[in-house]
């Protein structure tokens, strides 16, 4: 998976866990 891949789903679990 590409590096942006990567980031987006690190963003959506860090806002699911806020």
């Amino acid at each position: 998976l590409p590096p942006l891949s990567l980031l987006e789903k690190l963003g959506r679990e860090l806002r699911h866990r806020l």
